[in-house]
């Protein structure tokens, strides 16, 4: 058994037989499937094979396997006596049967005699209002009610797993129930769908960043420019005149210890001391210096000390003694040779 599917059975109207007046054509629709279903088609009308006569078909609500009349939406009259043929093609959605969907042709005759005038039907509103005998049952049927309906309870149907779930994509408002927030960090970062723009923001970026190339007028202007800072002697408005980083003109030579530089003037350039130069009776009977040695200051101060202490106990001697030889005065004067 297929879940949807209906099938046209008979022609009700124009009836069997017919007379010149107007009809509203309907045809008896079966519902085949296991669920309710709405049944809509065409119905065509010929005689001595010319068209002359269509409209669309609609039926209410069918449960399966019930039957209910699909109607016209026009009424046709018929143009006289004389013999017609009736086509109707009836569907619904989805249906899985569509091999029974045509009617076969149905052959109606319409006769000149008029037909009755139908009864008058007295008042009966109340007996189609809640509860009476004939209650009228809505579904199905289309318009507007001139009242404003109580919808049923029934908001479990628009939430999540209900049959009719409410899609929130593009609804204004702001929801009840806070909403988190779906990751897309991506759509902000470099060439993403929403690149954020940092301009204007304050705080601190985590990583280090290295500037733009700038010059001095991107600065605050409470920041020196270098026209201030040369001239900070002179003017003690300038700016960071008071800073501690910058030497006040007052705090020069004073007992702070800052130097006290003014324009054009230097610091003397340190003068290395010479060595001492003892005289000292060499070998040959000249004064010399011994030789420094390159490589220790020290070692060559040292030698002039005892070269000092030897000169001086050599005098003493040639005083208290004899001549000392000349053979010995040679070997004497080679130890005093610096190293």
């Amino acid at each position: 058994m297929a879940d949807f599917d209906v099938q046209p059975i008979a022609l009700t109207a124009p009836p069997q037989p017919a007379y010149v007046t107007a009809y509203r054509p309907a045809v008896l629709v079966r519902n085949n499937g296991v669920h309710s279903a709405y049944a809509v088609g065409s119905i065509r009308i010929y005689t001595a094979g010319k068209l002359i006569f269509t409209t669309s078909l609609l039926s209410g609500l069918i449960a399966p396997k019930a039957t209910k009349d699909a109607l016209g939406l026009e009424y046709w009259t018929p143009p006289g006596p004389g013999s017609f043929m009736a086509f109707a093609t009836i569907t619904t959605e989805n249906d899985q049967v569509p091999g029974n969907d045509t009617l076969a042709p149905v052959t109606f005759s319409v006769s000149g005699l008029p037909p009755p005038p139908p009864p008058g039907v007295t008042a009966h509103a109340a007996q189609h209002e809640e509860n009476a005998a004939d209650e009228l049952d809505l579904d199905g049927l289309r318009g507007k009610l001139a009242d404003a309906q109580t919808p049923d309870a029934h908001k479990t149907s628009h939430q999540a797993g209900g049959v009719d779930v409410i899609d929130v994509t593009g609804l204004t408002g702001i929801l009840a129930t806070g909403q988190p927030i779906a990751t897309h960090k991506e759509t902000h970062e470099d060439d993403g769908d929403d690149q954020l723009n940092v301009d204007g923001l304050h705080g601190q970026l985590f990583n280090v960043q290295k500037p733009d190339l700038h010059d001095n007028s991107a600065h605050d202007p409470n920041y020196a420019t270098s026209t201030e800072l040369s001239n900070h002697l002179a003017d003690t408005t300038a700016v960071h005149a008071s800073a501690t980083n910058l030497e006040q003109t007052a705090h020069k030579g004073s007992a702070s210890g800052y130097a006290a530089l003014d324009t054009g003037s230097k610091v003397p350039k340190r003068k290395r001391r010479p060595p001492p130069r003892p005289n000292m009776a060499s070998p040959r009977g000249t004064t010399r210096s011994p030789r420094p040695n390159p490589r220790s200051a020290w070692c060559g101060q040292d030698v002039h000390r005892r070269a000092i202490g030897r000169s001086n106990r050599r005098s003493e001697t040639k005083s208290a003694h004899a001549p000392v030889p000349a053979d010995k005065r040679k070997r004497r004067g080679k130890r005093l040779r610096a190293p």
